[in-house]
Order: C-alpha cells, then structure tokens, then sequence
C-alpha cells in the first residue's frame, strides 16, 4: 500500500511539469517565429508588394505581429496592405492565416498559406463587404 501511496505522489508530483512544457510545441513555435521578407504577387505574378513581417506566438494557435509593407509601381485595387500595421492570426497543422487588419470586417486582407521549413507561401485575398475583391500570391522567407 505504501509503494502505490508513493508512486501515486510521484505521479502527482511531476503530471503538471509534463503538460505545462511541450517541448515539441515550443520548438515548433520558435522555429515559426521571427522576421520574414515579404513580396506579394497579383494575379499575373508581378511584384506589387514588399517589405517585412514579425510573426510572434500568443499561445499555440494564436499569432500576432506587426507588418511594414510598400507598394512596388502604383498597383490598383490591392487594399491596405502597404504602409505599417499589427496583424492577428492562427496557426494549425503548419497552415497559417494573417488578418493584416484585424479591427476591420471589410477593407482587410489576409494572408493564407502554408509555412514550410523557413518559407511562408499562399494567396492574399483583399476582402470588402461584397467579398473578395482581389487576390494574388505572397512569399515570405525568414531571414532571423
């Protein structure tokens, strides 16, 4: 009785030093996290957009950071994605979506794509209150 007495406090005692430090999720995490050079794509593949992201982990799942973008020639019709701003977001099973401005329902535009290795890739989609009114590619490469 007293050997399952002490490994019920054994138990006990370490349980929550496991679940509270996933060093499989921290890794994760902080390999994803850092700065990316960004280049966003319209439709046609021209560069339309450039600049950096700091990409920081609230938990887990839920991203934010703050972006600084500028637009490459005049492109039209591409949304507020030039200029600086904080962005809010999550990450599941190594997809990533980016709400560029999340105080906004309409007039945002997200960033949806996959991250692998140290490269972010996907489709940008500039969203009003009638939905998707453009869209192009990004590509994002870590660079710390």
């Amino acid at each position: 009785m007293k050997a399952k007495f002490k490994i019920f406090l054994t138990l006990l005692f370490f349980l929550p030093l496991y679940s509270c430090n996933n060093p499989t999720e921290n890794t994760l995490n902080n390999s994803i996290s850092g700065s990316y050079a960004y280049t966003g794509f319209d439709k046609t593949g021209k560069v339309i957009i450039k600049g950096y992201f700091n990409l920081n982990f609230k938990d887990k799942e839920y991203i934010y950071g703050e972006w600084h973008f500028y637009k490459v020639d005049d492109p039209k019709g591409i949304g507020p994605q030039y200029g600086d701003g904080e962005f809010q977001g999550r990450y599941s099973e190594g997809k990533l979506w980016i709400g560029l401005n999340p105080n906004f329902a309409d007039h945002n535009v997200e960033l949806i794509g996959f991250i692998n290795s140290d490269t972010f890739t996907g489709k940008w989609n500039y969203l009003t209150y009638v939905g998707i009114t453009n869209y192009g590619t990004f590509k994002a490469v870590k660079i710390e």
